[in-house]
């Protein structure tokens, strides 16, 4: 059967604009800001509960590991008891999950609710972005995104500012505690805001396949469990090879058995819409720049300049703030511009980016560091908005859950790769430098390892110029 694109993304169930994506930003921030706020607090829950860093890196590993699991299963929940209902049930496990992290009484108990409140925070990413597309007509759906896409990066920016002074201030536990009432205002909006699904209109029930929950889960945790681990035991090691080749070979059953059922656990014939395959790879180039600088630029700040925690933040803080204002401007002028040339743009402000933090070193000033992170977070944390919208178009609005939770799945491996893969790298050249170097200066040898990762990132938007090239979508689609 073939439709058009216009057929594709009708709306079939409208909600008002305004107080509707207020609603989506609120949450979406809590549950992103869920994932990075507890890093600052692993030093406090180390001397709170007595244990050792190994132990307490879980909180942060259990939540990760959850997300990416329940991804998959998304899209059929959301199927089979309605949008509205999957987002209230979720946002309902959330706050509960909160509730009981700030009572945990052990370490124990806390990695235990952050793999229950990753389950129900990795089901309200995708919801809330599938919102968009399922509520709203076309010409509402580009400035929606744009303010969906803004709280992606600012949550994991502002977490750990506000979860430190929120634990300095009161207790670690507030960090938890200070949002149930947010969300418990959002579940009583959300039930009189959002259109319900007519019982005329529910699909049929089929059974439920657990073929493919269980491949989805068995290839997601063999891949997130080796790249979380490279550091540890090695990008060579025998558990890191074997981890992935398993990971690989199950997701590839996966996919082919789940594009073989009439009824899959998720509609994996999303990738066969043009625009949707290179939105993804869009928006995971741009989630590597961004967690690759997140994780050597705060040490090479605070442990190489000497820059206290409080100024470091404080230098950060001016490229999401900036982006906070950019990224509504290109919701304003997606449909105008369009996204080729609005993706072109921002791969070419990335590959002077790679650039510019590629010359950040001993001497540099902060004036420079901070345009640096600008010019960083405008040439990766904007693909968030065209990319999102480009994608999520292309694709039948029925397919819009399970192509919001793939999107989710993909970036979450994809990020867990890149983490572990920098990690790795930026220790084998600092002391590849440190071994060739006359003077041995440390603090040298990790500036100059960290900026040949950042002009490596470029080969990274080399391949997004390719995506570009190949997103434009046909007028038509086969479904």
């Amino acid at each position: 059967m073939e439709v058009t694109q216009e057929e594709n993304i009708s709306i079939k169930y409208t909600a008002p604009l305004i107080p509707t994506i207020i609603m989506i930003a609120v949450t979406n921030f809590a549950a992103m800001m869920n994932t990075t706020s507890v890093t600052i607090l692993l030093p406090v829950f180390m001397h709170t509960f007595h244990t050792d860093i190994i132990l307490t890196q879980w909180v942060v590993t259990a939540y990760m590991l959850a997300t990416c699991i329940v991804a998959p299963i998304v899209g059929y929940i959301s199927d089979r008891i309605s949008l509205k209902r999957a987002f209230i049930a979720a946002l309902i496990g959330f706050t509960i999950c909160n509730i009981l992290l700030g009572m945990a009484g052990s370490i124990y108990m806390v990695i235990a609710m952050r793999v229950i409140q990753g389950i129900f925070g990795g089901m309200l990413m995708p919801i809330t972005q599938s919102m968009i597309y399922q509520y709203f007509p076309r010409n509402q759906q580009a400035q929606a995104v744009s303010i969906w896409a803004t709280t992606n990066l600012l949550a994991p920016t502002l977490a750990p500012s506000i979860a430190g002074a929120i634990s300095d201030v009161l207790s670690w536990r507030w960090i938890f505690y200070v949002t149930v009432p947010i969300l418990i205002a959002v579940v009583f909006v959300a039930l009189k805001l959002l259109p319900s699904r007519p019982a005329a209109e529910k699909p049929e029930q089929h059974a439920f396949d657990f073929t493919g929950l269980i491949l989805s889960m068995a290839g997601s945790l063999s891949l997130l469990m080796a790249f979380s681990n490279i550091t540890v035991w090695g990008l060579t090691s025998a558990p890191v090879i074997g981890l992935t080749i398993v990971g690989l070979v199950t997701l590839a059953v996966f996919f082919y058995t789940e594009s073989r059922k009439a009824h899959p656990m998720l509609q994996v014939k999303v990738f066969r819409y043009e625009g949707y395959l290179s939105s993804v790879v869009l928006m995971c180039i741009g989630s590597v720049f961004i967690n690759a600088s997140n994780n050597v630029i705060p040490i090479f700040l605070q442990d190489i300049r000497g820059f206290s925690t409080t100024q470091a933040a404080l230098m950060m803080l001016p490229a999401p703030l900036v982006i906070m204002f950019i990224v509504p401007l290109m919701g304003k002028y997606y449909d105008r511009i369009g996204p080729q040339k609005m993706l072109t743009a921002v791969l070419c402000v990335g590959v002077i980016a790679c650039l510019v933090n590629g010359m950040i070193g001993l001497e540099s000033s902060v004036i420079f560091i901070v345009i640096a992170l600008i010019l960083r977070d405008m040439g990766a944390g904007t693909f968030n908005m065209p990319a999102t919208n480009m994608g999520m178009q292309a694709v039948p609005t029925e397919y819009s859950t399970h192509a919001a939770a793939m999107t989710s799945w993909a970036r979450q491996c994809v990020v867990s790769l890149a983490i572990g893969l920098v990690n790795t790298f930026q220790t084998a050249r600092t002391k590849y430098y440190m071994s060739i170097s006359e003077s041995g200066v440390y603090n040298q040898c990790y500036a100059d390892a960290m900026s040949d990762l950042f002009h490596i990132i470029i080969a990274c938007y080399l391949v997004g110029f390719i995506a570009v090239y190949f997103s434009k979508s046909r007028k038509k689609y086969t479904v």
